[in-house]
């Protein structure tokens, strides 16, 4: 089976919602790109051909623990839909484990960040013989927080 593309908005590229993998913030991302000779020419190159559309869908990696969405690959490519203003980019996923990396077939889970209010948002309708089940989720309105109990790091208790 072929690994699921799908379409997000550009405008979910932010430090709350999706979050870039290897920096602390978006702002930090594009200083460091921006004080590097050779990120910039990547930049340049990718303002002038983006806009023709683009030809390779970002990383964006779930971690299987908290469910944070973060930028696997593609920091430049996202940067660069951020500059450019376009309203939606195309993307691959995965799910981020402790021990390895599931790129996916299924449908992306997540349908967008939360509403101002708290209430969680109206999910999209589901394609034919989709479960929310089969990408490890109860639900598919939004990825859910999980709390558990921290480790000790020792033996359960008997």
């Amino acid at each position: 089976m072929s690994r699921y593309v799908g379409t997000l908005p550009t405008r979910l590229l932010n430090d709350d919602a999706i979050r870039p993998g290897s920096y602390p913030t978006w702002g930090h991302a594009a200083r460091d790109f921006d004080g590097r000779s050779k990120d910039r020419k990547v930049l340049a190159r990718l303002m002038e051909s983006l806009p023709q559309g683009q030809r390779k869908p970002i990383l964006l990696g779930v971690d299987d623990r908290y469910h944070d969405i973060y930028v696997s690959d593609g920091h430049h490519r996202a940067l660069a839909l951020l500059r450019l203003g376009i309203v939606d980019f195309s993307f691959r996923w995965c799910w981020l484990r402790a021990w390895s990396v599931d790129h996916q077939s299924e449908r992306f889970p997540y349908t967008g960040p939360r509403p101002a209010d708290g209430a969680p948002p109206s999910p999209p309708p589901e394609p034919p013989g989709f479960s929310p089940a089969s990408c490890g989720l109860t639900s598919s309105s939004a990825l859910p927080s999980t709390a558990s109990a921290p480790s000790t790091g020792g033996p359960s208790p008997r």
